[in-house]
């Protein structure tokens, strides 16, 4: 029987094969893995991040009147609802009273004042046509909304991960609750009474 020449023999040698799939596999397994983990915790966060802001409004709703001194109270409470996330960047909270006048049946929505909550560098919106959402307003109901810009930060932090998740619209929350007591007639800006035009 002929021996077999080297060339053909090292052909047939399987040794190290598997080794060398499981390199090329690993760096993609990794990736996956990462991902996976990586979304469920935005995802966690992002359901935190609704809990806390509801919380906040039903506290800021069960007074008859609000300050500007008592929602920065409640801005510096955030991070202790958002635990265990920590806020490297604080989030940016807007509170907002929308009001339909009950004079005309014509009269649209409008936002009667904003407070851009804390250290919040959000620009309050000029008295206009208000967003109410899902919600449909009769003449005469008011509403306090909530809007949260929170920033969510990667377990890897890089500037692929930061730009998929980080984005203003991926970590934006919205909340409206019917006011329990009729309006807050003073705005927390000025500290004056305010009262809604009328734009149809």
């Amino acid at each position: 029987m002929a021996a077999a020449s080297p060339g053909t023999s090292y052909l047939k040698d399987v040794r190290g094969i598997a080794l060398m799939e499981f390199a090329l596999i690993l760096p993609l397994f990794l990736i996956l893995s990462l991902g996976v983990i990586e979304l469920a915790r935005f995802l966690q966060f992002r359901e935190k991040l609704e809990s806390s802001a509801s919380q906040m409004l039903d506290i800021v709703n069960q007074n008859t009147n609000v300050t500007s001194e008592s929602l920065d109270n409640l801005y510096g409470a955030f991070p202790v609802m958002m635990r265990p996330y920590n806020m490297e960047d604080p989030p940016r909270i807007l509170v907002t009273q929308i009001e339909r006048p009950p004079f005309d049946p014509e009269c649209k929505p409008v936002v009667s004042w904003q407070y851009p909550v804390g250290d919040s560098n959000i620009a309050p919106t000029i008295p206009g046509v208000a967003d109410t959402g899902d919600i449909t307003m009769a003449p005469g109901d008011h509403l306090i909304a909530i809007e949260v810009f929170a920033p969510y930060v990667p377990l890897v932090n890089n500037g692929f991960t930061r730009e998929l998740f980080s984005g203003t619209r991926s970590t934006y929350i919205v909340h409206y609750q019917h006011t329990r007591y009729g309006a807050f007639r003073i705005s927390p800006n000025s500290g004056q009474v305010v009262t809604p035009p009328c734009i149809k």
